[in-house]
């Protein structure tokens, strides 16, 4: 298979994920790009079950960060990009960068951090989150199996 690919999807910004104005709480983002994994391990092979459901192994959240571009807009559809930003040997980093369909951003941040065009696109944020594989017998981190290592590479950028 060829590396450096990257995973499309699409999500649809749900009245829950919302406040009054209508605009997304920024604490939903970490919570939808979640989803957005479990959704990507099952497109590269690797079930649901194997992945949260192991006695053997775990793979928790070691760090975070969101660069927030524009408000997300309660009602409208995002494009997502995904891709592998690092494998280590215990651990990887996703990345997620999360784009509007339309020009529909209605406001951005600071000039600093403006939201970019992408085709078209506005970039409205971008996500990393770094994974550490445990082994729930020894209480200790462990390697990444090879199985979910080859899986994961196809995707590193």
């Amino acid at each position: 298979m060829t590396k450096n690919q990257t995973y499309k999807t699409s999500i649809f910004m749900n009245f829950r994920h919302g406040d009054p104005a209508g605009v997304m709480f920024n604490g939903n983002l970490l919570d939808i790009s979640h989803d957005l994994l479990e959704e990507f391990l099952i497109h590269i092979g690797i079930s649901w079950k194997d992945w949260f459901r192991s006695s053997e192994l775990a793979c928790p959240i070691r760090n975070c960060n969101i660069d927030f571009l524009a408000p997300f807009i309660v009602g409208e559809t995002y494009d997502v990009e995904i891709n592998l930003n690092k494998i280590g040997h215990t651990s990887f980093t996703i990345g997620y960068k999360f784009f509007s369909l339309e020009k529909t951003a209605q406001f951005e941040f600071n000039s600093r951090t403006q939201a970019s065009e992408n085709n078209g696109r506005k970039k409205m944020a971008v996500v990393s989150v770094t994974h550490v594989f445990i082994d729930l017998n020894k209480k200790t981190i462990t390697a990444i199996p090879e199985e979910f290592k080859n899986k994961l590479a196809i995707y590193l950028s």
